[in-house]
C-alpha cells in the first residue's frame, strides 16, 4: 500500500512536468516529498542556488536492462547533449531539520539527448523533463570561482533507449565539478534512470520488485565546460533532499 501511495505521488510530480528544453531552466519544480524533507548528513544548514547550461557530444553512451553483464549492455552510439538547470534551497534555514525549520528545494533539470545512430538507439531522440526535485547539494571549489553542485530530480523521459513512442517515469542525477583534465574548466556528469526515487532499482524477479539493477543510461560525461555558463554558490557545503514518508535516509556519505 505503501509503495502504492509513492507511485501516486510520483504520477503527480510527473504530471507538472511541461514544456521543451530551454537554456538556463527558468522552470522551477517544489520537493518532491515535502513531509520528509532533511538536510544532507553532515551539511550545513543556509540558503543556496545553483543554475547552468552545458552541451557537448560523446562518443558511446550504453544502457543496462536489468543486467550489469557486460554481454547485455547495450551500446546506444554517439550523440549531443543539451541540458539546463536551476535549482536552490529557500526558506528560513536558521537550524537543523526541525518542526520550526520551513526551508525547502525547488529546481529543474531539463536534458535532450540527439542519438546519432538511430540502428543501436531505436530512437532519434530522448528527452528528461523534471516534475520536482528530490536533491539539491552545493560545496566550495577553492580553484574556481563557482561551487560544486549535485542535483537529483524526478519526472519523465520520453522515448528512453528501447521505449520509443513512450513516456516514462524516470529520474535524472547532475553532477557539476571542477574538470581534471582541462584546467579552469567544468565536467558535467547526467544520468537517467527509470523509475523513481529509492525505487530506481526495478529489476529483480519479473521486474516487478526491487533488485541489484536498473533500467538506465550510464553516466554521460561532458568535459571542457566553460565555468561561466554555471552560477553556483560557492560558500560552504550547503544541500537538503527528501524521500518518500517511510523511508528515513543513511548517513554513509555527505551526498548519497
Amino acid at each position: 500500500m505503501k509503495t502504492f501511495l509513492g507511485f501516486l505521488v510520483c504520477v503527480v510530480a510527473l504530471l507538472m512536468a511541461t514544456g521543451p528544453v530551454s537554456a538556463g531552466g527558468d522552470r522551477k519544480y517544489a520537493a518532491c516529498y515535502p513531509e520528509n524533507e532533511s538536510v544532507i548528513c553532515r551539511n550545513e544548514t543556509g540558503s543556496t542556488w545553483a543554475s547552468g547550461k552545458a552541451e557537448g557530444k560523446v562518443e558511446e553512451v550504453e544502457s543496462e536492462y536489468f543486467s550489469e553483464d557486460p554481454a547485455l549492455v547495450k551500446d546506444r552510439g554517439p550523440a549531443s547533449i543539451e541540458l539546463s538547470f536551476n535549482a536552490k534551497i529557500k526558506g528560513n534555514n536558521t537550524g537543523p531539520t526541525t518542526t520550526g525549520d520551513t526551508s525547502t528545494v525547488e529546481g529543474n533539470l531539463d536534458v535532450k539527448i540527439e542519438w546519432k545512430d538511430r540502428g543501436k538507439a531505436g530512437v532519434e531522440e530522448t528527452v528528461f523533463e523534471t516534475g520536482c526535485a528530490q536533491e539539491i547539494e552545493t560545496d566550495r571549489q577553492a580553484s574556481l570561482s563557482v561551487g560544486e553542485f549535485e542535483g537529483e530530480f524526478e519526472g519523465s523521459v520520453k522515448d528512453f533507449p528501447g521505449y520509443p513512442g513512450t513516456k516514462k517515469a524516470a529520474v535524472a542525477s547532475l553532477v557539476v565539478k571542477e574538470d581534471p583534465d582541462h584546467k579552469g574548466k567544468l565536467e558535467v556528469d547526467i544520468a537517467i534512470e527509470l523509475g523513481y526515487t529509492s525505487f530506481e532499482n526495478v529489476g529483480g524477479s519479473g521486474g516487478t520488485t526491487p533488485g541489484t539493477d536498473d533500467i538506465e543510461l550510464d553516466k554521460i560525461v561532458l568535459t571542457n565546460q566553460n565555468p561561466g555558463n554555471f552560477k553556483i554558490n560557492n560558500d560552504g557545503l550547503h544541500g537538503r533532499w527528501n524521500f518518500l514518508p517511510f523511508i528515513t535516509p543513511t548517513c554513509t556519505a555527505a551526498a548519497d
